[in-house]
């Protein structure tokens, strides 16, 4: 079964050269596995027949998705905080270690395998969201006995996000856990400059990807349920609950809220003096004398 715009892609020849779904995860997954096939197809219908809720958490990087993650994943609800399957080295190595033909059975198969309760959550890029509509994933979601929900995590301070950003891209790391005993400040491991125009250019990803999701909720007449970072950090467990009932969680996972690790269970999050100290110099490299409204 196919949607309206699913139909408009293919009437209107146009809409494909402007519909933003083209980055280095579609380019590399179309060249290394077919969308679509026999096996794909026989695979998504049995994930769609389980009924299985999908919970696409659109994220952008620093966002606070991982931490999100983790807290839902204490409820046994699907959740794998660093998890991101739509990413192509991803796609390609799980398919390739388990004999996996095409990217619909792979999508079925991670659904199904790693689903808790009737729930599953998947982390998702914009333009990954973008492709999967375009190649009728969505559509046939949307279409099914239990449509998937969709969430958009984003922060209020931007600047922050892009020099976390900035830093977890000069040191690779990403992510810290706490069997690792602890988090370490990456500027004793990687010596790391002050650098304007790298951060700007963060900043300014990071507003492109926060159009991207808005666009695309516009554009297809998609509900969706925004939350905050700083609202999440501030008040975990009633986030959540507001969290649990949009997505249709049974009684007992919100009864469960009062015994989760708020600060989180496997995923400790980021930051430190250096943080600080880039994020003010490059509020002060950029404030306008007098303008009103400035950051303190």
């Amino acid at each position: 079964m196919r949607d309206g715009a699913d139909i408009l892609l293919d009437l209107n020849r146009e809409i494909p050269t402007v519909y933003p779904d083209e980055s280095i995860h579609s380019i590399e997954i179309e060249k290394n596995l077919p969308i679509w096939d026999d096996g794909g197809e026989a695979d998504f219908a049995t994930m769609l027949r389980r009924e299985v809720r999908v919970v696409f958490v659109c994220f952008i990087n620093r966002s606070g998705s991982n931490y999100l993650l983790d807290l839902v994943q204490q409820l046994d609800l699907g959740a794998y905080p660093t998890d991101e399957a739509f990413n192509y080295e991803e796609v390609i190595a799980r398919c390739r270690k388990n004999d996996v033909g095409s990217f619909s059975a792979y999508l079925a198969k991670i659904i199904l395998a790693a689903a808790q309760n009737g729930f599953r959550f998947l982390k998702v890029g914009g333009e990954q969201l973008y492709w999967l509509t375009k190649h009728e994933f969505i559509s046939r979601l949307m279409a099914s006995r239990v449509p998937p929900k969709f969430i958009v995590i984003s922060r209020e301070d931007k600047i922050a996000q892009a020099v976390s950003l900035y830093i977890a891209e000069a040191t690779g790391r990403y992510s810290e856990f706490r069997a690792n005993g602890g988090c370490a400040a990456p500027e004793k491991d990687v010596p790391i400059g002050y650098d304007a125009a790298r951060i700007l250019d963060r900043l300014r990803y990071v507003y492109y990807q926060e159009q991207l999701f808005s666009l695309f909720f516009t554009l297809h007449g998609i509900e969706f349920l925004p939350m905050k970072y700083e609202d999440l950090l501030k008040n975990p467990k009633a986030v959540l609950r507001d969290m649990l009932r949009y997505v249709g969680a049974p009684k007992s996972s919100i009864a469960r809220l009062g015994s989760i690790a708020a600060d989180g269970k496997t995923v400790i999050r980021q930051g430190g003096e250096l943080n600080r100290i880039l994020i003010d110099r490059f509020r002060s490299d950029f404030r306008i004398a007098g303008a009103a409204g400035q950051p303190s």
